[in-house]
This record gives C-alpha cells, structure tokens and sequence, in this order.
C-alpha cells in the first residue's frame, strides 16, 4: 500500500534541498538493553546507507498527524485507509510530549498519569497538532476489543475527565482475559521504562528464562545516564545542562512515587476516542493508529540498522517505501518536530523558557526510549 504524501509549498525545489542536505554518521552506539539487533556491518557501508536516507526524505504538511519512529511498514490505518505520512517523534507526539510535560512537572497536580495523557493529548489536537499512534498485525485486536467493550461508556454524555478516571481504574486485562494487553508500539507500551532511563533509580532486569533478577549498579545508572546527556546535546542545539539534570531529579521523583505504575497503553486508545469526540473531530480513533507490519524476522518485525535524527524543518524519511524499496529498516525521530509543538504547548509570562524546557524533554525522550529498544548495535545518523 503506497503511503500519501501531504502536500503543501515549502517554497524550494526539492532537488536544491536534497544537495544542501548534510549527512553524520557515527560508529556502533554501544549502548542500549534493547532486544532490536542490527548485523554488523563496514563503516564504508554504513555511510552509503546513510547517504542514501537522502533519497526518502520527504516535505510533510503541517497539519498531518505525528506519528512514530518505528522502522516497520505502515499496511493501513486500523479505519482500513491508506495512511498520510507525517513527522514522527517517538510514541508519537503525543508520547514525546507527554515525557517533557512530567519531567518539567508541566501540570503541577496530583492527578494520574493517564489523566496527565489527556490533558496533554486534548492541547495538542486543539492547537491543530494531529496525534498518531501505532499498533501492529499482531496487536490491533487489543485495541479493538477494549474499545467494543466501551462502547456504551463512550455514547453517554461524559466529561472527558470523568471518563479518564473511569478508564483509568478499569482492569482490561481480566475483562479480556489476557495478560500483558500491548499495543505493538514499544515506545507507548514501555513509556514509563523510558521516564525510568531517565532517573537515577537502578533500574530492574528479569532474565527471561529463568525470572531472575538483577539491578543496575551505582556505575551503571552513571553510565546510562550519560549516554543519554551524550545523545541529547547532539539533537539539541541549545542544550542545557541544569534543565537536564532539573529533568533527571523530577524522573526520579516519578519513579519512586510511582506516578506511572497503572500505565496502559490500551487505556490510552479509549482515551484518544473521547478526546477526539469531545472535540467533535471528524476522525475516529481508528483513523489514528497506524498498523505496521510484524513479519516475525528480528524481535518483533524490527530489523532497525540505524537511529536517523533528521533536524530538517519540514521534511521526514518516508520510512515505509525506504523498507520497501531497501528492506532496510531506521528509527526516524524528526527533532525538529519537538521544537514546534513544544511552541503549542507553552503558555504564560515564561512561554520562551517552558517551550525550552519541553523541546528538551522531547528530544531526551528520543534517547531514552532507544535505550530500551535498542542494543547498542546500531548507528546515529544525523540530517541537517
């Protein structure tokens, strides 16, 4: 299925833009406790392909619905319509931004982090900030179940707060019987693993095979952290040092509390239905998930041989037909992306600051969700 292309007049011919176009790529990462694995290949292959993301870039409009970074194909909405390309941020805006609200502790209450989702998801999509998920070929029933198990619940004059709570304290997992409902988007499913990466709390691995346990070391959350700093000021012009360190006091506050503990990603799809809704939008939430291909080769459908962290305003890596075409597969956060709708979501006398402050926080977010994907073996690629 071809993906659609938004049109809109950048001013520029494409063939000029595309030669100004400048292309870093580094060594392997080394870091990263992901399960996604790329093969090891020459540095001088690296840069060819690396090179070649050049060709996939492609103007987005600035109306079209953000979705995620994932590498996999896109099939089709879960409306069954072809799916529209737009930027991407990990998770989705909405995601990335969720991220950057909390670490700056954005809404300032004691409310769940479900509720904070749809205050967030509610600003975006009335300052015209489309949001986009994805689930996949083997998780799509998940979301179609929970939202036909809540279908009076969503036709009854709710408010949308009211309706987040009830959501919110809904066990899914019992009323389908199934354990560990996911949505197939390893950013969205492992939000709170990503605000973990984030703190100085040692962070918990369980061997699959055997259950064990074990815990970060004093070093290790040192190391971790530090990765991510690294990664940060690479995507971030501007960096600031005490806002990342304001950032990784505030995670660490979210994990001992255990702000995100009834995280739910299904939760989130019922959510994004009332959001729409009561902002009478001609979209279902259907025509905001994405399926992406599993074809059961790597973990999950991913083969991502690379993070490409484009800085170009405007412009995405159509990361479907580069699939396709290559069978080849990137992580494409767009950054600049983090810088517009943290514009959307900054308010009040210290607006340039606060939008600072969640640019920030978005493109950290960028880092510490590869952590948990990612193993280390693959390459950044930066296009600016």
């Amino acid at each position: 299925m071809e993906s659609i292309i938004g049109t809109k007049d950048f001013g520029f011919e494409m063939a000029e833009r595309m030669t100004e176009v400048n292309v870093e790529v580094t060594s392997e990462l080394g870091y990263g406790y992901g399960k996604i694995d790329a093969p090891i290949i020459e540095d001088s292959e690296a840069r060819e392909r690396a090179e070649q993301l050049k060709k996939y870039l492609v103007p987005v409009d600035d109306f079209a619905p953000r979705g995620c970074i994932d590498g996999r194909k896109v099939l089709q909405t879960m409306a069954g319509h072809e799916s529209v390309i737009g930027p991407k941020l990990a998770g989705g805006n909405t995601t990335s931004a969720l991220v950057a609200m909390e670490l700056s502790d954005f809404f300032q209450d004691d409310k769940s982090a479900l509720e904070h989702f749809a205050r967030s998801a509610w600003l975006l999509e009335r300052k015209n900030k489309p949001i986009r998920f994805h689930t996949d070929s083997t998780n799509y029933q998940n979301i179609e179940d929970a939202l036909a198990m809540f279908t009076a619940e969503l036709d009854e004059p709710m408010s949308l707060e009211d309706f987040t709570q009830l959501v919110d304290k809904t066990d899914f997992e019992k009323l389908l019987g199934r354990r560990e409902l996911k949505t197939g988007c390893g950013a969205l499913d492992g939000l709170p693993r990503s605000i973990a990466n984030l703190s100085r709390v040692p962070l918990e691995f369980v061997d699959d095979d055997t259950g064990d346990k074990t815990y970060e070391t004093d070093d290790e959350v040192v190391e971790r952290l530090s990765f991510i700093e690294a990664g940060s000021r690479m995507m971030e012009d501007d960096f600031n040092a005490e806002t990342f360190q304001s950032q990784v006091d505030r995670a660490t506050k979210l994990v001992e509390s255990g702000h995100f503990d009834g995280w739910s990603s299904i939760k989130v799809a019922l959510i994004l239905e009332k959001v729409l809704r009561s902002l009478d939008s001609t979209d279902s939430v259907l025509d905001r998930y994405e399926v992406l291909e599993n074809d059961h080769h790597g973990f999950h459908g991913h083969t991502e041989w690379g993070v490409a962290a484009n800085k170009i305003p405007g412009m995405t890596i159509d990361s479907t037909r580069y699939a396709r075409e290559t069978g080849l597969q990137v992580f494409a956060p767009d950054i600049w992306l983090a810088d517009i709708d943290s514009a959307a979501l900054a308010s009040g006398p210290n607006q340039t600051t606060q939008q600072k402050v969640l640019a920030q926080g978005m493109k950290a977010n960028q880092v510490a969700t590869y952590v948990m994907l990612g193993n280390g073996s693959q390459r950044a690629i930066l296009l600016s």
